[in-house]
């Protein structure tokens, strides 16, 4: 099966806008989620209400389980280090591949950083997993970033069913709160950035790239009011 960037090619029609909070970015509470290395003090940092939200969806998972965190909030220049990452990988696995060909494939995984760009350079888009509370992840049937066309899209039928049930938990209850997943990645969700625009055909944005962001305190109101 054969699968493209059908979201990409549909962001240069958004209007991008930027809501009042403009560039505020706050941090994961690790009494809250899972990630690698937060004993050694690295952080995530998202929206504000993208963080009400992924607490109100964490409620919604059976007893006993959390999200774990991959990715969060992408600076421009740690994006143009992953796309360049990508690009070498696939350009040894698919040889064959002309420059443009190469660069369409690799922006099916890591968003082209001279375009657009990613919805993680808005603070509106995270890449997520669930776990159990000693951190045990469960299977998705494909590891995160893994450049497999076919595992890693979202209905991937070549997986197993207990994978398929767990990517349909994931997002079910990401959904249900306001997060849309781009569908060719299984573990990306975001709300309200270019992405979230098209496939929710709104014609613009509600986030934008944040320059220079402006890192805030953690949040102490969690109350998630939209409805």
């Amino acid at each position: 099966m054969k699968y493209s960037h059908e979201v990409a090619g549909k962001t240069a029609e958004i209007e991008l806008i930027e809501s009042e909070e403009g560039g505020e970015l706050y941090p994961l509470n690790p009494k809250d989620f899972f990630w690698e290395g937060q004993n050694e003090g690295k952080k995530h940092y998202l929206r504000k209400e993208i963080i009400q939200m992924l607490v109100k969806a964490k409620s919604l998972l059976p007893k006993g389980y959390t999200f774990f965190i991959y990715e969060t909030f992408r600076p421009q220049e740690k994006q143009e280090a992953m796309f360049q990452e990508m690009s070498n990988l696939l350009k040894l696995k698919h040889p064959s591949l002309s420059l443009e060909e190469l660069r369409k494939k690799v922006n099916i995984y890591v968003a082209d950083p001279k375009g657009i760009g990613s919805g993680h350079q808005t603070g509106a888009a995270i890449d997520l997993t669930i776990c159990d509370m000693q951190q045990n992840i469960l299977n998705m049937g494909a590891s995160y970033l893994e450049a497999d066309d076919e595992k890693t899209v979202t209905d991937s039928k070549k997986i197993s069913l207990e994978a398929r049930k767990n990517r349909y938990l994931l997002k079910r209850v990401l959904e249900e709160v306001g997060f849309v997943n781009y569908p060719l990645e299984w573990w990306h969700f975001s709300y309200g950035e270019h992405e979230w625009a098209v496939l929710k055909e709104t014609g613009k944005t509600l986030y934008r790239s944040i320059k220079k962001p402006n890192f805030m305190p953690f949040l102490t109101n969690y109350e998630f009011q939209r409805e």
